[in-house]
């Protein structure tokens, strides 16, 4: 008898927690898609489809007199910045933790349909320079506060965005 009771005990707390699991995964989701709804009314420029980012990657991104990017739609053989010295590789991160200016790491917003997407370069030494580094620069971000809490704030980060030219 007593193992007929633990046995019904066991069953009834599996499903008590059960139940409590599922409702709070209703809770989680309802917050999530409030927050969404907020955000992409809020910032309707800030995250990019799939569709969106399949049009920017076929163009050719290049490196103005400024080292601040640019895209441009005419093909070149290579990327290069304007005194043809380091070729560079321009791609889009879509990181889902970045570290901040101030050394803490934090969860970039994402959606499962729109993302932000974070302009990244490689550099390489085959051009007219000996050495290249990239250089760089503070962008902002939306970003969620913690991994926990559902509260979103834009912070900086620094993201390689240029090449430059080392001297051999």
């Amino acid at each position: 008898m007593l193992k007929i009771n633990i046995c019904i005990l066991v069953i009834v707390f599996s499903m008590l927690v059960n139940h409590i699991t599922m409702t709070t995964d209703i809770f989680v989701k309802k917050e999530y898609e409030e927050k969404r709804s907020f955000i992409m009314d809020r910032y309707p420029n800030l995250f990019y489809t799939e569709k969106q980012l399949s049009d920017i990657f076929e163009k050719e991104w290049i490196q103005n007199q400024y080292h601040y990017p640019v895209f441009k739609r005419e093909r070149r053989s290579l990327h290069l910045d304007e005194e043809f010295c380091c070729p560079i590789t321009p791609t889009f991160q879509m990181l889902d933790v970045l570290q901040n200016l101030d050394g803490l790491e934090r969860p970039i917003i994402h959606f499962e349909d729109a993302y932000q997407v974070i302009p990244w370069v490689s550099c390489s030494s085959e051009g007219l320079c000996p050495e290249c580094r990239s250089r760089n620069r503070t962008i902002s971000l939306l970003a969620w506060e913690n991994a926990t809490e559902l509260t979103p704030t834009f912070d900086l980060f620094s993201v390689p965005l240029y090449c430059t030219c080392i001297p051999g």
